[in-house]
């Protein structure tokens, strides 16, 4: 009778392929870091830049009572310190007399120095165009 042949020895992780799954752990978790990072820095940079070009007023934002977004937006503008004038739609009829209706479908709207309208809670597009407006002459 012949033995049987050995049984072949199942691969086992050894100290390098561990290290090595570490190494690519480590710098997954260091690039997800300074990504955020980044991201943290630009909001800063966006705040800022908005607080100082709304400091002297020129930022209102159209709202009404029942609109979740407007509360939510205005809470997160004032816990950073932005200045914004608030125009309830409902409350105050010359507010929405100045502004045609299909402008005041969805809310929250900003208008920048009572004439360009911005539509987005974004940061970016808020600076832009308060930067724009303030480099315009006054009518």
């Amino acid at each position: 009778m012949t033995e049987p042949a050995p049984a072949a020895a199942a691969p086992g992780w050894t100290l390098r392929a561990w290290a090595g799954v570490g190494l690519v752990l480590l710098l997954a978790f260091a690039l997800a870091w300074a990504l955020q990072m980044r991201r943290d820095a630009r909001e800063r940079e966006l705040i800022e830049a908005v607080r100082v070009l709304s400091r002297d007023g020129g930022l209102q934002m159209l709202t009404r009572a029942d609109c979740r977004d407007c509360a939510a937006t205005l809470q997160w503008l004032r816990k950073v310190e932005i200045r914004i004038e608030t125009c309830d739609i409902e409350r105050e009829p010359a507010c929405a007399a100045a502004h045609k209706p299909h402008e005041l479908k969805r809310l929250p709207v900003f208008v920048v120095h009572g004439r360009q309208l911005v539509r987005s809670t974004e940061l970016g597009e808020l600076r832009e165009a308060l930067q724009a407006a303030a480099s315009k002459p006054q009518p």
